[in-house]
């Protein structure tokens, strides 16, 4: 796991409740968006991260949280950056 995903589970951990509110909305506002776009079902997505379609409806609706290892499998399925899910773009990796 990255050291810059590990601060950033650290930091929502005192976040407020609306804070974090706004974090699993943006999160899975961008999990929905990615998966739409690559044309992914959410259940090939649940399958292949091992939960079932409407707990990824949940996360996609930001009613619930996920943690840091099923975040990484959701984006490694989706292709993209935990960074892309957090934040809606790439961020550059200075260790390349």
């Amino acid at each position: 796991m990255s050291h810059s995903l590990k601060q950033r589970m650290r930091i929502q951990m005192c976040m407020s409740s609306e804070a974090k509110e706004q974090f699993r909305t943006t999160v899975g506002t961008n999990i929905k968006t990615t998966r739409r776009t690559r044309k992914i079902s959410r259940d090939a997505l649940s399958e292949a991260v091992g939960v079932t379609p409407a707990y990824i409806g949940l996360i996609e609706r930001g009613e619930r949280g996920t943690n840091c290892i099923l975040l990484y499998y959701i984006a490694a399925e989706l292709g993209v950056s935990t960074d892309y899910l957090y934040k809606g773009v790439e961020s550059l990796n200075v260790n390349k």
